[in-house]
């Protein structure tokens, strides 16, 4: 049977299209010929020529050959299809997945996802030719796998470029072990620096990286990264690094604190840096970290090692937690190595550790059938260190741990040898204590809050807290303060919905404003007459008030931690809280729109015991954060009324889906001096071929220090060649008197999927 006229047809489950068509019933052939296009299950397949041979159950396509299923294109001269086993021969062809693309002479398909290919060439890119690819001999390729090449040969813009005897590379985005693309940085200090890392992953659970980076000046470096995840709540993550530095041992910095002899020499640098959280369930956690470092520049030289380079010590610890339904035990113990150190081989004798700490803690729980709830909780530390106390000197009125230079700014000025003495006396009237151990207990009881009207409610608590200590030294080697602590808060709320045009937009908004007083009293104080409080007046310390190295001189002096003070003596708290909230019907969401909070505080007890000028106003602080759907703004302002000076930080943003970005801010801070005025400003863009991310911070400061106005420059460039299948990312940062750091890393797209758009976070332009 034949026909010479277009035709279409169903035959044994072939859905078919051709200019011609003929079967041969006794050899159970059919011929095909002129614009054929077939359909058989999931395949589509179309040529100028098509034999179906039913008994072998294959197809033989010529000229201008297509095979399409869900998930790969196929092409070529000539193929060879097995349309049961789903295998095939294409000659002089190509396979296409996605942006994935394979081509040679002769590839063989051995089912959906594995492909063999002679005389090859693969690329993701979509261009031709390809902005890069690599060229082999032989090439195993598996869709979602990987893509082995024999005699690899990377071709950029169609030129050879680099060979390889041997090349795998990964055709999914999961994770997968491999070489990372390399980097190559400049830093001030270390010139070139080139970076090439290998990543491993070991299982579904637990991965590594390896890395090696080589400085100009310094070595290299090997570093090695191990990270697992056993569920949600149990994972960890540990980093090592070492370098034989020849450049730190070369800076004063670290010779002055050598002795002749020894400089100049190279010196082994290393960091440890650990965290592990584990639990077994719900009810029980164990978490340890380490920070441990050859020396105490460390950190500061190799900051992105550090996400807190610039803590004032770093933190190893161990804790375990316990919870019930009602209550909450836990154990930590930390060891801190302090790096408010001008020697970077300082001892660690200064620092004070937790070893350990306790704490027992209650939910909040009803008083039978009263109207009232009670909880309870206890703290125990043990505070430790090679020496129980700092002999302290006084010089023009500044008080300093005793030190070999009797000068307060020993330690500040790096003076070389600069060392605490110690006369062997403890002077309970003169000397600080930093060790011993302390027990806090605290209970509360609350009532219901009430009513009045349905419009003001009143929420009291009284709280009465014990402090018990037991000291290492003195004729009294214990101590305590009892007190009662009570709060009243008073609040209302105002408040309107927006639904007019709900049924036709869809939103709706809801604005509020919540005014609200709290009162807070320490009616009663009892402790000991003991040196270690300082005076016997309280010092007027508000819960805003922070811990630094001012409090030396304070009247309460130098205790171990805020937990020591009394807070709020006798304060009286004004807020207001103005929001206004967003609901779309179409998702159900809820969003702030505007967020706006001003607070101020009166401290009675500092008006009545309060020496010199009486100033119980606090700062009135006001935010305001502004979180539109393109357009977001934070404004945080704090006036001053005694020094009659306003301290502001204000930013203005806007980024879109297109990732296209714009920031301002100004910060200025009137409070001290020299007055400061920074202006930053940054914007980004998307486009086709190039992503770029600036900005810059101003110093508008009128005495300035610095002879230049740029405080800090960063940019960010995403050149993205034509065909969609590479990027090369440049980064660049710049601060006032320091030379310019630079890096550039490359993002190849193996799997075929767009490479990311950077973010704008990563400016740090704040």
């Amino acid at each position: 049977m034949s026909s010479s006229t277009p035709t279409s047809a169903k035959i044994q489950g072939f859905i078919i299209s051709a200019d011609e068509l003929e079967r041969d019933n006794e050899s159970q052939i059919l011929y095909l010929k002129g614009k054929v296009k077939v359909i058989y299950g999931t395949q589509f397949f179309e040529a100028d020529d098509v034999e179906i041979h039913f008994k072998k159950k294959q197809a033989f396509l010529k000229g201008n050959v297509l095979v399409q299923s869900t998930s790969y294109q196929i092409g070529g001269k000539e193929i060879i299809l097995d349309y049961e086993a789903n295998q095939a021969l294409i000659y002089y062809g190509y396979v296409q997945s996605n942006n994935i693309r394979f081509q040679g002479d002769v590839i063989e398909k051995q089912n959906d996802t594995e492909f063999y290919v002679e005389n090859a060439d693969y690329t993701t890119c979509s261009n031709c030719p390809p902005t890069w690819s690599f060229k082999g001999s032989k090439i195993k390729a598996e869709l979602g796998g990987y893509a082995y090449i024999k005699n690899s040969l990377l071709k950029v813009a169609g030129l050879p470029a680099f060979w390889l005897p041997y090349l795998v590379v990964p055709l999914k985005s999961e994770r997968q072990s491999g070489l990372l693309t390399p980097e190559i940085s400049y830093s001030r200090n270390r010139h070139l620096v080139l970076t090439q890392s290998f990543f491993w992953a070991v299982s579904r659970s637990q991965d590594a990286t390896f890395t090696f980076k080589n400085y100009e000046l310094g070595g290299l470096k090997p570093m090695v990264e191990h990270r697992y995840a056993l569920n949600d709540d149990s994972n960890g993550i540990t980093k090592f690094a070492y370098l034989n530095d020849k450049v730190f041992a070369s800076e004063s910095r670290y010779n002055n604190y050598r002795s002749p002899d020894d400089r100049e020499s190279s010196y082994s640098r290393w960091a440890l840096n650990s965290y592990h959280q584990y639990s077994p369930n719900r009810s029980n956690r164990f978490q340890a970290q380490l920070m441990l470092v050859s020396d105490l520049q460390y950190p500061k030289d190799f900051y992105e090692e550090f996400t807190n380079y610039s803590d004032s010590a770093l933190e190893n610890k161990f804790s375990y937690t316990k919870t019930w339904d009602h209550s909450l035990f836990s154990v930590e113990a930390a060891y801190y190595r302090n790096l408010l150190q001008a020697d970077p081989l300082a001892s660690n004798t200064a620092a004070v550790h937790r070893l350990p700490e306790i704490h027992i803690d209650s939910t909040t729980k009803k008083i039978q059938d009263l109207p009232l709830y009670w909880t309870f909780s206890s703290n125990f530390t043990s505070f430790a260190r090679d020496r129980a106390y700092d002999d302290m000197s006084t010089l023009n009125g500044q008080r300093y741990v005793t030190n070999n230079y009797a000068d307060p700014r020993c330690e500040n000025a790096a003076m070389a040898g600069c060392q605490p003495v110690y006369d062997g006396a403890y002077d309970p009237y003169n000397d600080i204590i930093r060790t011993g151990n302390r027990l806090i207990m605290k209970a509360t009881l609350n009532t219901d809050t009430y009513n009045i009207g349905n419009f003001i409610n009143i929420m009291p608590k009284l709280s009465y807290n014990e402090i018990d200590y037991f000291l290492p030294v003195g004729d009294s080697k214990t101590a305590s303060k009892r007190y009662l602590q009570f709060e009243v808060s008073t609040r209302t709320k105002f408040f309107r919905i927006y639904d007019s045009d709900y049924d036709k937009t869809g939103v709706k908004y809801k604005n509020e404003i919540i005014p609200e007083i709290t009162y807070s009293s320490t009616p009663w104080i009892n402790k000991d007459d003991h040196p270690f409080f300082g005076t016997t007046v309280e010092t007027p310390y508000s819960s805003r008030s922070i811990i630094s190295d001012n409090d030396v001189n304070n009247q309460g002096g130098i205790l171990f931690d805020h937990d020591d003070r009394i807070d709020n003596l006798h304060i009286i708290s004004f807020s207001l809280l103005n929001r206004l909230v967003r609901k779309k019907r179409e998702d159900n969401t809820y969003r702030t729109l505007v967020n706006f909070r001003l607070t101020q505080s009166y401290d009675l007890y500092h008006l009545q015991h309060a020496t010199g000028n009486k100033q119980p106003l606090s700062d009135l602080a006001a935010t305001l954060v502004l979180d539109f759907d393109h357009v977001q703004s934070y404004t945080q302002a704090n006036y001053y009324p005694y020094l009659s000076a306003t301290n502001t930080l204000t930013t203005l943003s806007y980024l879109n889906e297109d990732q296209q970005y714009f920031k301002i801010g100004l910060s200025s801070k009137r409070t001290e001096e020299p007055k400061q005025d920074d202006i930053s400003f940054a914007i980004g863009f998307v486009s086709n071929y190039i992503n770029l991310l600036t900005g810059v911070i101003f110093d508008a400061s009128p005495n300035r220090s610095s002879t230049s106005r740029l405080k800090k420059y960063s940019l960010i460039t995403q050149l993205k060649p034509p065909g969609e299948c590479w990027t090369v990312n440049f980064y660049r940062e710049q601060k006032v008197g320091l030379e310019a750091e630079w890096k550039i890393s490359f993002d190849f797209s193996f799997d075929g999927k767009p490479t990311k758009v950077i973010p704008p976070a990563e400016l740090n332009i704040n």
